[in-house]
């Protein structure tokens, strides 16, 4: 069982967590896709820590923020959010065939990639629904990001961040820099990540959640400096296709091969467990 990748280290702090999560395991409004190219001012607002919590948003633990984004097989993109006994869905439009990645990074914000661009786009509610705005173009060179989520403040400075698992098996970091109105690098966070399959953040900010093609997951924390640290917590997921952040409090959301989604919270006793099941998921491509 894998515990741990080269430069990758797993602490003490992590212990305790790994045995109670082990132990735990035995419609809608929306507007058409915005078109590039007629952004405003870039609204670097909406990539703001989160004042509702403290936090950037993996998964924002106020009902009724949005929890994650989903494009179908279709090319429509959904926004969720938690309702407090499940999820309710508004469509934002399609157009999304060819986006690679999705990542809710803020309770107004999420990011895209396509191709070789990394996008920014911001949702405003209205009265008729939620409204899809382009905010900008975020910069380039970006083919090679296989995984994407947002892991709320992890840098600390008050702007929302987001890890990627690059093709080369990278773990990198990426911060809002206000000054460049974009993401910019800040360090690598660890190597050896070929064979993580999914990642997933949590309303934890600086905790996200990865399950790797041998069907294990994993659980990760973004410390200060360094490398980011945790490990195996339970098998058995070898049947979960997608995972994507969701839900109040400590959460992530999963999608089985068989279209189940679950939703898993945190409590102390039973680490990460099933709190919520629905069936029709089989048409998900991207969670984010």
């Amino acid at each position: 069982m894998r515990s741990s990748r080269n430069g990758v280290r797993r602490p003490g702090l992590w212990t305790a967590a790994v045995a109670v999560l082990a132990s735990a395991f035995l419609a809608l409004s929306g507007t058409a896709n915005a078109s590039p190219g007629n952004e405003a001012k870039p609204d670097s607002d909406a990539f703001r820590v989160a004042s509702s919590t403290g936090k950037g948003a993996s998964a924002q633990s106020v009902a009724g923020s949005p929890d994650f984004y989903q494009i179908r097989d279709n090319g429509q993109l959904w926004r969720y959010a938690h309702t407090g006994s499940g999820f309710t869905g508004h469509s934002l439009g399609g157009g999304w065939e060819n986006t690679s990645n999705v990542a809710l990074v803020a309770d107004r914000a999420f990011v895209e990639t396509k191709g070789n661009v990394l996008r920014l786009w911001v949702v405003d509610k209205t009265s008729g629904g939620y409204q899809l705005r382009f905010d900008r173009d975020g910069g380039y060179g970006w083919e090679n990001a296989r995984l994407i989520t947002g892991v709320g403040d992890a840098t600390g400075d008050g702007w929302v961040d987001f890890v990627v698992v690059t093709a080369s098996g990278e773990l990198n970091l990426w911060r809002y820099d206000p000054n460049a109105t974009t993401f910019v690098f800040d360090r690598t966070l660890g190597y050896g990540w070929q064979n993580a399959k999914q990642i997933a953040g949590t309303d934890d900010s600086s905790v996200f959640v990865e399950t790797d093609y041998a069907g294990n997951l994993h659980a990760w924390g973004i410390p200060p400096t360094g490398y980011a640290e945790g490990g195996v917590v339970m098998g058995g997921w070898g049947n979960v296709r997608l995972l994507g952040p969701g839900g109040v409090g400590p959460s992530f959301v999963s999608v089985r091969y068989d279209g189940q989604l679950v939703q898993w919270e945190w409590n102390e006793t039973e680490g990460f467990h099933p709190t919520y099941q629905d069936g029709g998921w089989g048409n998900a491509r991207v969670l984010g």
